[in-house]
């Protein structure tokens, strides 16, 4: 299948992930629960610091302490939410408290991948933060393909009940049949997530040179609010996105809910072409 063949088939999709997030709304419950969370964390962790004297050394402890926190507390309601979208793609009508039961039953297995991402975040991020700039080049580069290796990770944990490292290595055997559609999906949800931040930063931007506080005030206020449900709303489409071609790749099963054309000309085309290396 070419670039655009696969760009069409991904952004249908997206478009039916759309379909199935307008059935569930209450897949938005995961993202936004885990922002609550994390933002609760953020004040608990760096207001002390701050009252008791702020140092570079207090900082970066503080730093670290919430970055692990808020990324397990990220991957297990992002967990809840792919339970949940599993839930919908088979055919059953999940409640916010399904996702949370499926997650909870894991969760050493989640812990132990959170602390692991977590881990290798900081490692890159250090990496970039040096004023070398291959050095920077290249953390980019292993964060990009750290991102893709263990973009089904998750639900490998969950559905396939596989360790952690297992998990890592099924994950890159579901990427390597399916690199076309993960590639562009999470180029195409990304995106969308951007231009709307950037909208609303022209907007902004706008309403300051009107020179009006008052217009300037309320269009930031309206502007944040469409931000909060735009991250919303693109965190949900990526989990659905994801279950679905987990789904698929693992199953060779049509998730419910999903035109039969386009997922399964994501895949036909790229039967052959690995029947051919064989």
């Amino acid at each position: 299948m070419s670039f655009f063949g696969r760009l069409n088939a991904s952004i249908q999709l997206i478009k039916e992930s759309w379909r199935i997030l307008k059935k569930d709304k209450e897949l938005l419950l995961y993202p936004f629960v885990s922002a609550v969370i994390s933002i609760v964390l953020l004040f608990a962790i760096f207001v002390p610091v701050i009252f008791a004297g702020f140092s570079t050394f207090n900082f970066w402890i503080a730093f670290i302490v919430f970055y692990f926190l808020a990324v397990i507390v990220g991957t297990f309601f992002t967990a809840g939410l792919m339970a949940s979208a599993n839930i919908r793609l088979n055919g059953k009508d999940p409640k916010f408290s399904d996702g949370l039961k499926v997650a909870a039953k894991n969760f050493p297995r989640l812990l132990g991948w959170a602390i692991l991402n977590a881990t290798v975040g900081i490692i890159l991020r250090t990496i970039a933060e040096g004023d070398n700039i291959i050095a920077k080049i290249v953390s980019y580069i292993l964060a990009f393909a750290w991102s893709m290796l263990t973009l089904f990770t998750i639900p490998v944990i969950l559905f396939e009940k596989k360790g952690v490292f297992g998990s890592i290595k099924r994950s890159g055997e579901i990427f390597k049949h399916t690199w076309g559609e993960s590639v562009v999906g999470q180029f195409s949800i990304g995106a969308l997530f951007v231009l709307g931040f950037l909208a609303g930063l022209f907007l902004i931007f706008l309403a300051y040179l009107s020179g009006i506080f008052s217009l300037f005030a309320i269009v930031f206020v309206l502007v944040f609010i469409l931000w909060v449900i735009l991250y919303l709303i693109t965190s949900a489409l990526d989990g659905i996105y994801k279950t679905a071609l987990y789904n698929y790749a693992t199953k060779k099963k049509l998730p419910k809910g999903f035109s039969k054309e386009f997922i399964q000309n994501a895949f036909a085309e790229k039967k052959k072409i690995s029947r051919g290396f064989v």
